[in-house]
């Protein structure tokens, strides 16, 4: 009887020490996974950089889709909407998202009155989520006031 009561314990402590293992384990890879994939991000997609002068401002924007193109297409929207609302441009309702992905290669109307936003794309970042689902965060230089801009060189889309 005491013989199977000591292998009864050893057993016990095996079996606990196995799940420790393993959930301490879980957790150090999990914590490793997501220090590695944090630190892939480039630092603009979390910290936007200051301008080099007051005639632009710099802008992240994240797009989702079903394709690289459709996440493009998100991403660039929402830089020109979000532009129109910072510039004053009046928004309507009927300005959203998916009417200017539909005009992103014609002439922009926001508001019904034609925008001209100057706009430029600095650094692109895109992950593949999935086979069928991508996201793409982009920086961009917009002008501060929508006239005279003075874009500035940078090369820091790491």
């Amino acid at each position: 009887m005491s013989i199977w009561i000591r292998c009864s314990t050893q057993r016990r402590r095996l079996v606990i020490n196995f799940l420790l293992m393993r959930s301490i384990f879980i957790i150090l890879f999990g914590i490793g996974w997501a220090c590695c994939y944090a630190q892939s991000m480039p630092d603009w997609v979390r910290n936007r950089p200051r301008s080099g002068n007051d005639t632009y401002y710099y802008r992240v924007t994240m797009g989702e889709g079903n394709s690289y193109n459709m996440a493009y297409s998100d991403a660039f929207a929402k830089a020109i909407l979000e532009s129109s609302w910072k510039l004053g441009v009046q928004v309507t309702t009927g300005d959203d998202i998916e009417t200017i992905k539909n005009s992103i290669h014609e002439n922009i109307t926001v508001g019904k009155v034609e925008s001209n936003i100057p706009i430029n794309k600095v650094c692109e970042y895109v992950e593949q989520r999935s086979s069928k689902q991508y996201r793409v965060y982009c920086l961009w230089q917009i002008g501060a006031s929508g006239k005279f801009v003075i874009f500035d060189e940078y090369d820091n889309c790491k």
